[in-house]
């Protein structure tokens, strides 16, 4: 049994302030050395505990080597000079003027880099937060990384004690611990269950220990425990422990936020009472619970301190910790993508536009406006942001940087956290050439890349046209293309240019010439033409001109003049010009505008396949035996795998891992590829992409912070301390967007990307459905463009069942048997299903009640499937049910986790193609505090969903449904006048249309295109014509009319549009 320290016996405040800048961090407080003023010869170690460089003042890692002085007990960089280097004054020489000995000089420190200092700093910050991550995870109760204390030691996290004197058997499991690994003293120990059944121990409060030693650790000054923090924390594994309930797991961190720290009595009740919430009750007694954890066989809580201790070496981790461990020593990182961590490196600011690469059209892989010029970017600026939302072609925009990047014959490494992003790349590539992007990764990836690369090796060759000729090709069909935008971008200046000269020609008539009757006729006009042009021509007599110019144009108002008849003058000229312009880019048809746009698209994206296919041929041809090399490396070692790696890389140049399993095939060598893509960046941490960015010259980061985001299993008060050991703050860290809590890939990278680009074209989710989460997340910025045509009878749009309910843990039987009804109900259903919920235990209940109900080779057939947010991240279904759980009695920490964690709303809805069935009880919803919810169960009350339609067109728009611009009011009235009165905003399959009249061959919707049409590269009109298609294929006509017809010839407009109500189907 281990005796107790208390804070009278062994003041903790000397035995620290004794050990600063010596070994305190290394964990043993040595006496000097008596020298005799001799120097003592430095040694390199592998510290065993985070420091500080004596000399540079940076920080120094766990299992870092460094070098040690035994009679100073210093440490420092093993990059900093020895103590005999700095002392050691330079070699006296000769002046060569006068022979005379030069006086010694001493050398100098050089000035601290702080560039490299903030390196090992963030390098150091994210290794130890993996390595206290996998310190924190749960410890087999099998296995020899824990050990029960049933001594005293409890009162060191308690509070009542400084430290405490360990048993021999303490010191054995603490000395077994390797120079990487992290042991933590935890209480009280709890016993519980992972999601396969297995049992694992997980201390509810736990703090880092260290293992000191006074007076040079002779036997009369036994070794001490000591704790590292300042006061224990909530274990982070027991907030993510998938047995605790997610809503308890937000509460303790809160409830544990302000610990009555040093009261045995008052902590004992706390932590009793947790224990309880999580249904385990603390153990009566102290030998109840020693005998207790002696044959542990079922979950409990035990009053007993426990070391839990984990190995950096830890399986997922090992790889990770290892190589930021050598990050962190590494100079050359100012020349990587991980640089822009740190600070930007040299010539950031990338190209001029002029000089910019144009890309590359593939056919299997044509892009949008928005992916293009994402992909613009991506192919010569150092970092390229891209937000993702949901459905808008993430995979399709990294499959086509893939593309561009063989065509200019540069490496690109696409990587992600998760597998099915990586998986999606791949598969999109493979449909073109399964060279174009290689996976890698598992043992079992990397066997099957390696018959992969026999197959490749000896794939036939086939003639074609020579490169010149492609390129040349591929220049022409390029030029085309541009040309067909360019009249596009042309069209939409003139024509949004000429609706907003046309209302205020109107106003400046109506300042000059109250009634418009009395405004010059067009020999007037001419006339005043005439003398405005005199008049701006002449240097003298200009009153004179003026009022001649006054005169002719006969303004009936008062107090105009002639700086009024020169702007209606100049106004009335600019139309007449616009109006030329329009003429000679002839009559607006969309016909004729998609057949150019498929046409001049279908060219170069051939002319850009034919290039892709001869760059791969080539790069085939010349790497044969660098293929065959990597492919008899399967069995070899890392270091072999690598080698050959390097030696094929400048022939297959597209590469595809997730993060944890590069260091498998790719050296860990500065800017070893030239693109790295990190898909799905959102949920990859800083940690996971600082060794894959430090392999790449540039980066592109892909993701979406709204939805899923990494799981980390760090609390703030762990993860404070990671911080100040690595020699910063947390609040530092996250001020730079560089937390290990709070951040991810994705937000450190966009805190510092001159240019964020949106993908902003959706296709996947029924417009309906696509409308709340475009307004709850987006702002409304994205373009909904989803093709609505159906089979028939089937289910579509957003859709509501009301259920009272009453919930049972977190679990809501009532919304079950809701579900289960619905799907018997729709037995005929076609397509995938899926049922998403956000707890695990409603999860569970659902997927248990619909197997039972539709028996197992339904449930294979229907494709059904159940899980949370996360199971259906990267995924898409056909029809998705959405079981909300939160009756009239759900707790208010429940509903305070749903609402925290909104982002899973995002995810869930987003999943649905076709239709979204919620599942809620709507009253109760009603009072509890869930606003997201409260949105979501608002849309789709209402069977048209019209109060989150898609509005296509935005003009002032205020939230009504009535008329949006002058121009629709024009037109509106005209109609009118002739006896039709057409419906005003009416929503169609989730999209809301201007006008729509029936015809005798269909309905027709009328859209009056606004004034803010005028975009580069015609991207509001192709976005125009892709949403126009999708009405017309569930029977719509559209008639499109631009805003200035309804200014100038709003009659002219009116009887056009009732002449196409009476054309009859062909």
């Amino acid at each position: 049994m281990s005796a107790s320290v208390r804070r009278s016996a062994l003041p903790l405040k000397e035995l620290r302030e004794g050990a600063d800048d010596r070994t305190w961090r290394q964990g043993w407080c040595s006496q000097r050395l008596v020298t005799g003023g001799l120097p003592v010869a430095e040694r390199q170690i592998r510290l065993k505990y985070p420091s500080r460089c004596r000399r540079c003042r940076g920080p120094l890692a766990v299992g870092e080597l460094a070098t040690y002085n035994p009679a100073t007990k210093y440490v420092a960089c093993i990059r900093c000079p020895g103590e005999q280097a700095r002392a050691r004054p330079r070699d006296t020489q000769r002046s060569p003027l006068n022979c005379a000995h030069v006086p010694p000089q001493w050398t100098r420190d050089p000035a601290p880099d702080p560039g490299e200092q903030s390196w090992q700093r963030l390098v150091a910050y994210h290794r130890l937060a993996q390595l206290h991550a996998s310190a924190h995870d749960p410890a087999p109760i099998g296995s020899d990384d824990w050990l029960a204390l049933p001594g005293d030691d409890r009162d060191v996290v308690i509070g009542t004690c400084e430290g405490v004197l360990p048993s021999e058997r303490t010191c054995s499991h603490l000395n077994a611990t390797p120079p990487d690994g992290v042991t933590l003293l935890g209480w009280p120990a709890l016993i519980l269950p992972a999601a396969n059944g297995q049992l694992g121990m997980v201390p509810l409060l736990v703090t880092g220990i260290a293992l000191v030693r006074a007076d040079g650790g002779t036997a009369a000054a036994p070794p001490t425990i000591l704790p590292r923090d300042d006061r224990p924390y909530v274990n982070p594994a027991l907030l993510s422990h998938p047995s605790v309930d997610p809503a308890i797991s937000a509460d303790l961190e809160a409830m544990f936020s302000d610990l009555p720290f040093g009261d045995v009595q008052a902590m004992e009740e706390v932590v009793g009472h947790v224990c309880t919430a999580l249904g385990h009750p603390l153990q009566a007694s102290r030998e109840d619970s020693n005998r207790g954890l002696a044959r542990p066989s079922r979950p409990g809580a035990y009053d007993v301190a426990v070391l839990i201790r984990a190995s950096g070496s830890q399986q997922m981790t090992a790889g990770l910790v290892d190589e930021l461990g050598t990050l962190r020593a590494r100079t050359d990182w100012r020349r990587t993508a991980a640089a822009w961590l740190v600070e930007a490196p040299g010539g950031a600011a990338g190209v001029d536009e002029a000089e910019r690469s144009t890309p590359v059209q593939v056919s299997g892989l044509e892009l949008n406006d928005s992916q293009e010029q994402a992909l613009t970017a991506a192919l010569d600026r150092p970092l390229t942001v891209v937000t993702g939302p949901p459905g808008t072609g993430k995979s399709q925009l990294v499959a086509a940087i893939v593309a561009n990047q063989w065509v200019r014959g540069r490496s690109v490494l696409v990587a992600s956290t998760n597998n099915t992003a990586v998986d999606v790349a791949v598969g999109k590539v493979a449909a073109i050439d399964p060279a174009l992007l290689l996976r890698t990764g598992s043992a079992e990836h990397r066997s099957r890349l390696m018959a992969q690369l026999e197959s490749l090796s000896a794939r036939e060759q086939h003639g074609g046209p020579s490169r010149a000729v492609i390129d040349r090709r591929l220049e022409l069909a390029e030029a085309q293309w541009r040309a067909v935008l360019d009249r596009l971008e042309r069209r939409s200046a003139a024509e949004g240019e000429l609706a907003q000269l046309l209302l205020d020609v109107e106003h400046l008539a109506a300042a000059l010439w109250a009634d418009p009757a009395h405004a010059p006729d067009a020999t007037r006009h001419d006339k005043a033409l005439r003398a405005a042009r005199r008049l701006e021509r002449s240097r003298w007599r200009r009153r004179g001109r003026a009022r001649a110019l006054l005169r002719i144009a006969g303004p009936t108002t008062t107090q105009v003049g002639v700086d009024d008849v020169l702007a209606w003058l100049k106004t009335r000229s600019r139309i007449d010009e616009l109006l030329g312009v329009l003429e000679n880019l002839g009559p607006r048809d969309a016909g004729v505008d998609r057949a150019e746009l498929e046409a001049s698209a279908s060219g170069w994206s051939d002319a850009g396949l034919l290039a892709l296919r001869d760059s791969v041929q080539v790069a085939l041809r010349d790497g044969r035996v660098g293929m065959q090399q990597l492919a008899r490396s399967r069995t070899g070692a890392i270091r072999e795998r690598t080698a050959a790696f390097r030696r094929v890389l400048p022939h297959l140049h597209g590469w595809a891992t997730t993060a944890l399993s590069a260091r498998g095939t790719f050296p860990l060598e500065a800017g070893l590829f030239d693109l790295l893509v990190i898909d799905e960046a959102s949920q990859c941490s800083i940690a996971q992409v600082l060794p894959l960015a430090y392999r790449a010259r540039r980066i592109v980061v892909v993701g979406d912070p709204n939805q899923l985001t990494p799981i980390v299993t760090l609390n703030r008060p762990a993860i404070d301390g990671v911080a100040r050991v690595a020699g910063a703050s947390e609040d530092a860290f996250r001020a730079a967007r560089a937390s290990a809590l709070a951040d991810s890939a994705f937000t450190a990278y966009e805190a510092r990307a001159p240019q964020v680009h949106l993908l902003d074209e959706h296709y996947r989710c029924h417009p309906a459905i696509a409308g709340f989460f475009n307004e709850q997340f987006y702002g409304g910025a994205l373009r909904i463009l989803t093709s609505v045509d159906r089979p028939d009878g089937a289910v579509h749009g957003l859709h509501l069942i009301d259920v009272r309910g009453r919930m049972t843990g977190n679990a809501n039987p009532d919304e079950v048997q809701a579900v289960v009804a619905w799907v018997a109900a729709h037995a005929s259903e076609q397509g995938t299903l899926g049922v998403v919920t956000p707890f695990r235990e409603q999860r569970q209940l659902l997927e248990a009640s619909l197997r039972a109900a539709l028996g197992e080779e339904a449930w294979v057939r229907r494709r059904v499937k159940v899980g949370t947010a996360h199971t259906f991240q990267g995924e898409e279904r056909d029809v998705m049910l959405f079981s909300t759980v939160l009756a009239a009695d759900a707790l208010a920490r429940t509903a305070r986790w749903v609402e925290d964690q909104r982002n899973l709303v995002n995810v869930a809805v987003s999943r649905a193609k076709r239709a979204l069935v919620v599942v809620s009880d709507v009253v109760a919803l009603a009072d509890v505090p869930v606003p997201t919810l409260h949105a979501l169960v608002a849309a789709a009350r209402s069977a048209s969903a019209a109060e989150i339609a898609v509005h296509e067109l935005r003009e002032n728009w205020s939230g009504g449904r009535g008329l949006h611009s002058e121009a629709e009011r024009r037109i509106f009235d005209a109609l009118s006048r002739r006896g039709v009165v057409p419906d005003i905003k009416p929503v169609v399959e989730g999209y809301e249309l201007d006008f729509a009249l029936d015809g005798s061959a269909g309905p027709i919707n009328v859209e009056i295109d606004g004034t803010r049409h005028a975009d580069p590269r015609g991207r509001q009109r192709r976005q125009d014509l892709l949403r126009d298609a999708v009405l017309e294929q569930i029977g719509w006509r559209v008639v499109r009319v631009p805003a200035w017809r309804a200014h100038a010839e709003a009659e002219a407009v009116a009887a056009e549009v009732l002449a196409a109500t009476r054309e009859q189907e062909c």
